[in-house]
Formats: C-alpha cells, sequence, structure tokens
C-alpha cells in the first residue's frame, strides 16, 4: 500500500516539476548525533500562480 501511494505521489511531483519554467535544486547530506545519515533534497519549482517547495527525505543504510 505505501509503495502504491509513493508512486502517486511521485508521478504527480514528477509531472509538476516536468512542466516548471524554473527549477532550483538544494541538496544537504547531515548526521545526527545518533550516527544516522540522511540526503536531503529541496526542490522549487514555479506553477501558473505560486512557488511549490518540496522536500524529499533518503535516509542512509
Amino acid at each position: 500500500m505505501l509503495e502504491i501511494l509513493a508512486e502517486v505521489l511521485e508521478e504527480t511531483i514528477l509531472m509538476d516539476i516536468r512542466s516548471s519554467q524554473a527549477i532550483s535544486l538544494e541538496i544537504d547530506e547531515s548526521t545526527d548525533v545518533s550516527v544516522s545519515r540522511q540526503l536531503d533534497l529541496h526542490i522549487r519549482h514555479t506553477l501558473p500562480f505560486s512557488v511549490r517547495i518540496t522536500y524529499i527525505m533518503i535516509p542512509a543504510n
């Protein structure tokens, strides 16, 4: 169920990004005190009357 939801959300986000006239991408890697690493993606893209910011966290194994 979670995988299906992720696919639907991912496709929606990708469609918005593909149709944008401007895109900004910020990538940040961090490690917390318990030595858990993660990669954060911040994607800003334009919509017809606004700017949308999407945050994606990728935990490292």
